[in-house]
């Protein structure tokens, strides 16, 4: 459709006008009257209204469409496997999007369903959110030992940017900006931070998976949960992607799958 669009904005005005009423060769391939209908009630429907403009825009994509396809059957791309396969690909997506649509304006995601949603996504919330910097070694003695330098005075980005294994914070001094305690990636560790204060250093080194987190937190602060006008369109938008998704997969589970021979098939 996007293709249609760019073409309708790239030819409008530019090719001469050309009356749909009549049926026109492209390259002794003909083009008629009911196909250049069936094109102009598309774009009408996706919204291009100027006549010139419509049959303009109907004419030029035609004979790109013509002169593209004549050239893909000269060098015989439309009996190659992997073009076959590729057209098989886009058709079913096409199919798919068409199907989905139409069975979402006849079951339009209601008010109540947004509700819903909006209220499950508040009560799971955490309004928690937490900045702090930290240092991963690989020893329990060498997390001690820097817990040490920092109690006796010394830069806590300096020595991450020295001693971190963390490739992607070091060079930031260890700084991990700020995030929903739901969104830590290291288990338990936005538990063992949010008790601390601003300013203070975790007394013991944290262990994970990942080694051994010499952390300080720097910030911790409390975000309210969007209101429900605000992230309204959004729920909307993931509702129906998940309606979507919902409605291909039935359209899977129902089919009947049987195996067979090549030779039994028709």
């Amino acid at each position: 459709m996007l293709k249609f669009f760019l073409l309708v904005a790239s030819f409008a005005g530019i090719v001469p006008a050309a009356a749909a009423q009549i049926a026109f060769t492209v390259n002794g391939q003909l083009v008629s009257i009911e196909e250049q209908k069936q094109l102009m009630e598309f774009l009408k429907e996706n919204g291009v209204a100027n006549e010139k403009q419509l049959k303009n825009a109907t004419r030029s994509i035609l004979i790109e469409q013509k002169v593209i396809e004549q050239a893909a059957r000269r060098e015989g791309l439309l009996e190659a496997p992997r073009v076959r396969v590729l057209i098989s690909e886009k058709r079913a997506q096409l199919y798919g999007s068409i199907l989905s649509r139409r069975y979402a304006s006849e079951n339009p995601i209601t008010e109540d369903q947004i509700r819903n949603r909006y209220d499950k996504l508040l009560s799971s919330y955490d309004p928690h959110e937490i900045k702090f910097r930290h240092i991963l070694v690989k020893t329990p003695e060498e997390a001690k030992e820097i817990i040490q330098s920092l109690k006796a005075g010394a830069d806590f980005s300096s020595l991450a940017k020295e001693k971190s294994l963390d490739q992607s914070t070091s060079q930031n001094g260890g700084q991990i900006p700020f995030t929903n305690i739901r969104n830590v990636l290291v288990p338990g560790l936005a538990e063992a931070i949010l008790a601390l204060q601003p300013g203070d250093l975790l007394p013991v080194p944290f262990k994970s998976k990942l080694g051994y987190h010499v952390v300080l937190i720097e910030e911790k602060r409390e975000v309210p949960f969007p209101s429900y006008e605000e992230v309204k369109p959004k729920v909307l938008s993931e509702l129906e992607r998940l309606q979507t998704t919902e409605f291909l997969n039935d359209l899977q589970k129902d089919a009947k799958i049987l195996e067979v021979s090549d030779s039994s098939v028709d």
